[in-house]
């Protein structure tokens, strides 16, 4: 079906709506209209309001015991409200317990099932915005973790790691919103998914340098990290700014920093080697958000 743009005043174009469809729904004249930018695409509706999506989910069928992982695929999933039924009475608490992770709340409860409801509206505009600040949220993490070593303040680490958790949380958001409205960008969407499934894996990486870096770690390893936390920003400022420079760097810095934390690893002791582990587990992290980045771009 086509239609062409007529011309209304100076610096409007409009285009008629089909009269099946405007009959179907009722459509009259000053009615409101949802209007919805989707790339090339502009998908108009009778109304703004996202249909909730809902699921019934037996525990017996599919795990042997319930935990904050299912919950949280729930969550991810895009479902609205969830129905769990169990015949074993002692996973009720296992569920309640997992509720308070905050991604649901209870609204019934029943002999044997439980059923939990999301109450909080997802935006799914705002996909970008979530996006970047996991980016942001591993970027400010790096540059914490540098100024604690630095000043010797291994304690305020434990403060830092718990950055991580927010990382998760704005990661979680934005698989929900790829799930609700997968026509958001629907030729890149599976690689926007990996994205942020490779984006929040770098983040544990640096929530584990938290977990292992003390007192016994040599400053020259903070001169390392340094150029580790480095690598993550260019990729950052690659993914929002492309240019051929940025690419050769990504490219080529991997390798120069996998080699100074091998040669570094011949004389570290156990906390050293933690560290340098987790340092590579970051650069190959970084590389493999190129796959993503370079699919969407080609």
């Amino acid at each position: 079906m086509q239609r062409k743009a007529l011309q209304q005043g100076q610096a409007t174009l409009v285009v008629s709506l089909p009269a099946k469809w405007v009959h179907k729904h009722d459509i009259v004249k000053g009615q409101s209209l949802e209007v919805v930018e989707e790339d090339n695409t502009i998908v108009i509706s009778t109304e703004s309001k996202e249909k909730e999506i809902k699921k019934e989910f037996n525990i017996d069928e599919h795990v042997g015991e319930f935990n904050k992982y299912i919950l949280n695929y729930f969550y991810q999933k895009g479902y609205d409200e969830v129905k769990i039924n169990f015949s074993n009475p002692e996973q009720r608490q296992k569920i309640i317990g997992s509720i308070s992770l905050g991604r649901f709340d209870i609204i019934s409860r029943e002999k044997k099932s439980i059923t939990i409801k999301s109450l909080m509206p997802t935006d799914i505009t705002k996909f970008d915005t979530f996006l970047r600040k996991a980016f942001l949220i591993i970027i400010d993490m790096g540059e914490k973790i540098i100024e604690a070593i630095k000043n010797k303040e291994y304690v305020y680490l434990t403060e830092i790691k718990e950055n991580e958790k927010i990382n998760n949380k704005y990661c979680d958001l934005c698989h929900r919103i790829l799930n609700k409205k997968m026509k958001i960008d629907s030729e890149n969407i599976i690689f926007l998914y990996c994205l942020v499934r490779d984006l929040e894996k770098v983040g544990d990486s640096y929530r584990e340098l938290c977990n292992n870096w003390d007192k016994s770690v040599s400053k020259d390893i903070l001169t390392i990290f340094k150029s580790v936390h480095d690598y993550f920003r260019s990729y950052y400022e690659l993914y929002y700014e492309f240019s051929k420079e940025k690419t050769d760097y990504l490219f080529n810095r991997r390798k120069i920093l996998l080699e100074e934390c091998k040669k570094r690893l011949e004389k570290a002791n156990k906390s050293e080697t933690l560290v340098l582990f987790y340092f590579m587990e970051i650069i190959e992290g970084v590389f493999a958000l190129k796959a993503p980045l370079f699919l969407m771009k080609l």
